[in-house]
């Protein structure tokens, strides 16, 4: 079976014998592996799958195994579903379910820099968090409703998180990037983010490029633990949990210096240890007169706004 594999895709299959049927169906069932074949008899055979974890890649094995079947002349394997997706989900569900929680951040923050410029820092943080909050509530209940996902609170505080992830962050390197800002804000979430984030086409049947982008960024790491949660009780969450922490962390750190890169810039006085904002002082507020005719200087006026 396994020069088989190899025939279809060199390099492209990692197979491994495992002791018994239960352990087989466990693996699959805590996605250790992607499918696990069994052959009972020289004329029967079962493949088990998980379309939860993905139904397009299920959908591939089966293929593959059932043209293995036609090639020797036996009937195709016995398809077994140890994780089926819930009725209302085709198998995109979990990446409908992250994706508006990276929208929300990305219009939050756009509609602040156009409509909200005078609003300092931590008004705009709270800004963002609000609407994460809302949008998070309004895609649970969404897909909660429909039956897509189970009904979980944990899929409710997840895409909370992933929203104030994609939003904070956005939001601080907002003032670093300037008129670049856009163009890498798009880069970033849409034209590498979704591509490599396994929603609909799992990691492992992605380019090498895309692959590697799937281990870092926030949104693969938000289809990661909405999965897992949903539909694997929590199997491998720890992984895509810390990740989605260091890009938290991230996003602390560029608030942090955007907030004190934005602070007003304040000058000591020598005397009197008075200070002014020069801030808020307009061109034409310090007005110093020219010297009277008889060579006696005028009192300069001291103009405040």
């Amino acid at each position: 079976m396994s020069n088989q594999l190899h025939a279809v895709n060199s390099g492209g299959f990692r197979v491994e014998q495992l002791p018994s049927q239960a352990a087989a169906v466990s693996a699959v069932r805590n996605q250790g592996v992607a499918a696990a074949y069994l052959q009972t008899s020289p004329s029967h055979s079962v493949l088990y799958i998980a379309k939860a974890a993905s139904s397009i890649r299920a959908s591939y094995l089966q293929g593959v195994f059932t043209q293995f079947a036609v090639n020797a002349g036996t009937p195709p394997p016995q398809l077994v579903d140890v994780v089926p997706l819930l009725p209302g989900d085709s198998g995109n569900a979990v990446f409908f379910f992250v994706f508006p929680m990276l929208m929300v951040g990305i219009i939050t923050v756009l509609v602040l820099l156009q409509r909200a410029q005078t609003w300092p820092i931590e008004r705009r943080v709270l800004a963002v968090a609000g609407m994460g909050a809302v949008g998070a509530a309004a895609a649970y209940i969404t897909v909660v409703s429909l039956n897509a996902l189970p009904s979980n609170p944990a899929l409710l505080f997840y895409a909370f998180f992933l929203s104030q992830v994609f939003g904070q962050l956005l939001l601080g390197v907002a003032p670093i990037l300037k008129q670049y800002f856009l163009p890498v804000a798009m880069t970033f979430s849409l034209v590498v983010g979704v591509p490599s984030a396994g929603g609909t086409v799992p990691p492992d049947l992605l380019p090498v490029g895309l692959r590697y982008l799937s281990d870092v960024l926030p949104l693969a790491q938000g289809v990661r633990v909405t999965r897992s949660v949903a539909y694997f009780h929590g199997a491998d969450l720890l992984p895509p949990t810390m990740i989605l922490v260091a890009w938290a962390v991230v996003a602390l750190v560029a608030l942090v210096y955007s907030w004190y890169r934005g602070r007003p810039s304040h000058d000591t006085g020598s005397a009197g240890g008075t200070s002014t904002d020069h801030s808020r002082v307009s061109p034409s507020t310090l007005q110093t007169e020219t010297p009277q005719p008889d060579g006696t200087p005028r009192t300069p006026k001291l103009g405040l706004s």
